[in-house]
């Protein structure tokens, strides 16, 4: 569908499935608010459904009701209808009764109760029947447990069209909710019909049922059961003789008399009646309102008799009633599927079972990882079937088809596949599986489609050693290296890609039409990348098997973006493009202007894509159309790819970087850099860390709009790629180094160095992390893993004695083990401490003790003094000591701990255990 809908909402998701078109959630432009679009396709009997949904709107807007969703507005577009209705928050009563059945009280039902009684009260006052009340239709709000109905499709006004209502050959409503003179066209449908309904609803809702107590299994049987079938008293059915269930009890009852003349007269009536609780002295619920007519009963033998009447009625003039299609029905079927369940349901089961996919024959639940999101599915079926209900459709079935498939479309998380089949005998089987579709992440590059580059972990990992390093036969590494589920993807210059595994194990490689640069996008375990010859691929990320290939014709080597099964690429020339990931065709391609080059990934904002031209033109396109939402000019050699946060673009261009109203292209603010820029910048608690091309690092505070930090990194080299940061230390890939600068010391540290080997800036790759190790693609052939160095303790004290007993104080602590001859008594700095006290978090400066190489003691120093607290087992001093001195940490210069200080009112001492990590 379209974006932006009337232009006005703009479309957020599909929030839903109806018979005629899909429900989306959309935000109204005009007043910033969510609401909802039911979308109307007029396909067969196009004017009837044109003027159903028409008088939808209508008794919409005519009723007010706070407990009735609210209409607010109509139109229509490219051949389609839509109502625009507010959004209501919650769970349907289908939801709550079956997915969290008795988790509200009693009192909470009946009010729940009242209030849909309420509802439809106002519409059958204003002459409006329902006709398809039921607990799908109805929402119960998140928090103050209000009800709201939704759905008047089929309601209608009651007047002379009623007399029309069942002159078709369809059925209006749903079977199990149905009241009998829906399905029996010789009673007279009146108000009392949608009483009937909520009598059968509320049946349901108060006994906590999975289905109105109607439910036969299938079509034929459930409206048998509406006509014949005495409900047992809702106390029966609950198994208690609770005053207030005593009181329902009778209610439903008199909601659910077959005959509308003994039936309760109105849902307003309704209303009062469990409004007021009227229970009389002798126990009975008083009748309000219905007919004075006496009563007849309506049992099993009226309905057998009623039954065996219409099957001998017959009219040349007429068509035969529904009850006419079921007596045929019932004749038809040997034994009659009413009178006698004589198959039992497993019997089905056992010849009805699934042939594919493997992972589905038993009905376990199983979480699945899905490259396409669709299955398909083949299920073996014994002769007679009948009929198949899916989520979507009933389909009409040859009974001599012993073999169904269909495709099944899985979305993100939990899925649910439910599909029944009627057989002959009346029997059904019902086949469910349930299943969880994991959801992959994009990239490390465009995490969840939003970020450039995020830094990856608050502590610090230098410093560095070298763990391993891969060969690629002295062939340029040249791809930016991604690394995911504990595989590590990269490419080089002759045109192999590769897989290896974090001990640099070679897993699979995969030979290209030419050379590989720049970056690419993992999707659905599957990463897709390009080349210098133009040739878009994807391959499975554990096998390395090609499953999409496409040809661009122009050099590709900038990251995909991928959504609803869309691949968006734009090449090195002057074209983007939007192609089918099943058909790899293309969708659409936008062109420049002047043939302007792309040398960035783009980046999404909502629906739209954003990317910039060298020549500094900048542009949202619309994902679905790939027209112009518009353009705005910045400043030439532009080579950094968009940072799209909120509703702001943060880019850079020549020497400067600019901010942009992602919205419009608006131009918010922009400062100047010291040099020109290569690469793209990393995201950091709001702000915006990048590296021009003679290394100068500039970290942009967004907030203040300015520049807040200059750091030069010495000697490395020109700078074409994107940094990475981890805890306070900038790693950068130059044209002939690997390095690391902290951004408090300021210091660089080199960890190697390369000849320079090419003049083109684009084929030095970005550095990699992924569970604290860092990878490396370089020029001289190689991709190398490096770890820290450090190793990381964790520690705690429980305080057991003092005014602080009980409170516990926690931290961590790291060292570099190199500093450690292994001899003897030890005492080495701890490269960071940190430590949380009643929820006050401070880092200080300490020692470590070691005795032959071997860990003991952790001393922090004072923030005000000048001497060492050691927190090993007992503190490591005898009691005399404590005695004798008092001792103190300091945080903002308040005293939170101390030992046995005769002037402080905290004292405690306890244990403490380490735990390495």
């Amino acid at each position: 569908m379209v974006s932006l809908l009337n232009n006005r909402y703009q479309f957020q998701k599909t929030i839903g499935q109806g018979g005629m078109g899909k429900v989306y959630l959309v935000e109204d432009t005009f007043s910033g608010e969510l609401v909802v679009v039911k979308e109307c396709i007029p396909k067969e009997n196009a004017q009837n459904v044109i003027e159903r949904i028409k008088r939808e709107y209508q008794f919409m807007k005519k009723i007010q009701h706070p407990n009735l969703v609210s209409a607010l507005d109509f139109f229509q577009q490219q051949g389609r209808y839509f109502i625009v209705m507010e959004f209501v928050e919650g769970m349907t009563l289908q939801v709550l009764i079956h997915s969290h059945p008795r988790s509200i009280t009693l009192e909470e039902q009946l009010h729940i109760a009242q209030k849909i009684c309420d509802v439809v009260a106002a519409l059958n006052e204003n002459d409006i029947i329902h006709r398809d009340l039921k607990p799908d239709n109805i929402i119960v709000q998140k928090n103050s447990l209000e009800p709201k109905l939704l759905d008047l499709g089929i309601a209608k006004a009651i007047n002379s069209e009623l007399a029309n209502i069942t002159k078709t050959n369809t059925i209006i409503g749903t079977p199990q909710y149905m009241s009998p003179e829906q399905i029996d066209d010789k009673m007279p449908i009146g108000k009392n019909t949608d009483v009937f309904a909520l009598g059968a609803m509320l049946y349901q809702f108060f006994s906590w049922q999975k289905h109105s107590p109607f439910y036969g299994g299938n079509i034929i049987s459930t409206m048998d059961r509406v006509l014949r079938l005495e409900v047992p008293p809702l106390t029966a059915c609950m198994n208690t003789n609770n005053h207030s269930v005593v009181f329902l009890s009778k209610v439903l009852s008199q909601a659910l008399q077959k005959d509308p003349q003994q039936r309760i007269a109105s849902a307003h009536d309704m209303f009062l009646m469990l409004q007021n609780r009227d229970i009389t002295s002798d126990g009975t619920t008083p009748k309000v309102g219905t007919n004075n007519t006496p009563k007849r009963n309506v049992n099993k033998g009226h309905s057998t008799s009623r039954l065996r009447k219409q099957k001998a009625l017959t009219s040349k003039n007429k068509r035969p009633t529904i009850l006419t299609y079921l007596a045929v029905a019932l004749s038809s079927l040997l034994l009659g599927i009413f009178s006698s369940n004589f198959f039992r349901q497993s019997s089905l089961e056992n010849n009805i079972r699934v042939i594919s996919p493997a992972f589905l024959q038993n009905n376990l639940s199983k979480t699945v990882s899905l490259s396409t999101g669709v299955i398909s599915l083949a299920i073996s079926l014994p002769p007679g079937i009948v009929e198949i209900h899916t989520h979507e459709k009933r389909i009409p079935w040859n009974q001599r088809k012993t073999q169904f498939t269909q495709e099944v479309l899985l979305h993100y998380g939990k899925n649910t596949i439910d599909i029944t089949f009627l057989h002959n005998s009346g029997q059904y089987y019902k086949l469910q599986r349930k299943l969880t579709r994991t959801q992959e992440k994009n990239t490390i590059l465009f995490r969840e489609n939003v970020q450039r580059l995020a830094k990856t972990q608050p502590d610090t990992i230098t410093p560095l050693k070298l763990q391993w390093k891969f060969s690629t036969q002295d062939s340029p590494v040249t791809f930016s290296p991604l690394a995911f589920k504990h595989h590590i993807f990269f490419g080089d210059r002759s045109g192999i890609f590769y897989c290896v595994d974090k001990h640099g194990k070679l897993l699979w490689k995969f030979k290209s039409s030419d050379g590989i640069c720049g970056y690419g996008s993992i999707f659905d375990n599957i990463i897709y990348f390009g080349n210098k010859s133009g040739s878009l691929y994807g391959l499975d990320i554990y096998t390395g098997k090609q499953l999409f290939h496409c040809f661009l014709g122009q050099p590709q080597r900038f990251s995909p973006l991928l959504k609803d099964g869309i691949i968006y690429v734009n090449t090195d020339m002057e074209n983007v493009y939007a192609i089918d990931l099943k058909t790899a065709k293309t969708i659409w391609r936008y062109q420049s202007e002047n043939q302007d080059e792309f040398y960035s990934s783009p980046s999404f904002y909502k629906d739209y894509i954003i990317l910039t031209e060298y020549t500094g033109k900048v542009l949202c396109l619309d994902c679905k159309t790939g027209n112009v939402l518009w353009e705005t000019r910045i400043q030439r050699r532009c080579y950094s790819s968009p940072i799209v946060i909120k509703d702001t673009i943060y880019v850079t261009s020549g020497n400067t970087f600019h901010a942009l109203n992602a919205k419009n292209g608006e131009q918010l603010w922009q400062c100047k850099l010291q040099h020109y820029i290569g690469g793209t910048g990393i995201c950091d608690n709001n702000t915006i860390t990048i590296v021009d091309n003679d290394g100068y690092i500039h970290i942009i505070d967004l907030a203040k709009r300015k520049i807040k930090q200059i750091i030069e990194a010495e000697n490395i080299g020109k700078v074409g790629s994107s940094p990475q940061i981890f805890g306070d230390d900038i790693f950068i890939s130059s044209e002939t180094s690997f390095c690391s600068v902290n951004m408090n010391t300021q210091k660089t540290t080199l960890y190697h160095k390369v000849k320079k080997t090419t003049k083109n800036y684009f084929e030095y790759s970005s550095p990699a992390f992924y569970e604290k190790t860092i990878y490396v693609g370089s020029t001289d052939g190689y991709l190398y893993a490096y770890q820290t160095k450090l190793v990381h303790y964790d520690f705690k004290v429980n305080i057991v004695s003092g005014s602080l007993q009980g409170n516990t104080y926690q931290g961590s602590f790291s060292y570099n083990p190199e500093k450690l001859r292994g001899k003897g008594k030890e005492e080495i700095e701890a490269t960071t401490t940190k430590f949380t006290f009643l929820d006050q978090v401070s880092i200080k400066t300490g020692n470590i003790t070691f005795e032959n190489g071997i860990f003991k003691d952790l001393h922090l120093q004072d923030s005000t003094k000048n001497h060492s607290y050691g927190i090993n087992d007992g503190f490591g001093r005898d009691p005399k000591y404590f005695r004798r001195y008092s001792e103190q940490f300091i945080i903002n210069g308040k005293s939170f701990f101390a030992y046995l200080n005769p002037q402080s009112m905290l004292d405690g001492a306890g244990t403490v255990t380490y735990t390495r990590k």
